[in-house]
């Protein structure tokens, strides 16, 4: 007896193996997509930048604080606060972001929140005397995500 298939079966067989391999490598290929996809559809908005930035110290008649940030969001609240006569920016930047100062007095916003959905804009108030600063927003982001954070900076006469 012949041990040996003939043609057509090793015809078939070979057909067969390269189209489990096709699919395998089909699949393969998906999870590696899937895998590699741009990490900003799952990623969270955070802010990239700020002007002043945090830690810095401007001149006396600062009037406006930009806000920058990765991906769009829409800010809910922004506060910003004066610390206490004599308190040194120092003293604010080693606080945790969820800790607070006491007796921190409240700045008059004189611009309004944007009210879609941005990735920059521009927190106006009255121009601030020579002192610490606290600024802290809230916003959303477009998948749903609440996120905060602060910008601690002093303001020091020319």
């Amino acid at each position: 007896m012949n041990s040996t298939a003939s043609p057509t079966v090793l015809s078939w067989k070979v057909a067969g193996k390269m189209k489990e391999e096709t699919q395998m490598n089909r699949i393969v290929l998906a999870l590696v997509a899937l895998l590699t996809i741009n990490t900003a559809a799952f990623g969270h908005s955070k802010m990239s930048g700020s002007t002043p930035s945090d830690g810095a110290t401007a001149t006396t008649g600062l009037e406006t604080v930009a806000l920058q940030f990765d991906r769009k969001v829409r800010l809910t609240v922004v506060t910003v606060q004066a610390a206490p006569e004599g308190t040194m920016l120092d003293a604010m930047m080693a606080l945790e972001d969820s800790e607070s100062m006491e007796n921190m007095g409240d700045i008059d916003l004189t611009s309004e929140l944007p009210k879609g959905f941005i990735d920059e804009t521009e927190i106006q108030f009255g121009a601030l005397p020579a002192g610490a600063y606290w600024l802290h927003w809230i916003a959303i982001a477009q998948d749903g995500h609440t996120m905060n954070g602060n910008v601690r900076f002093a303001v020091e006469a020319e």
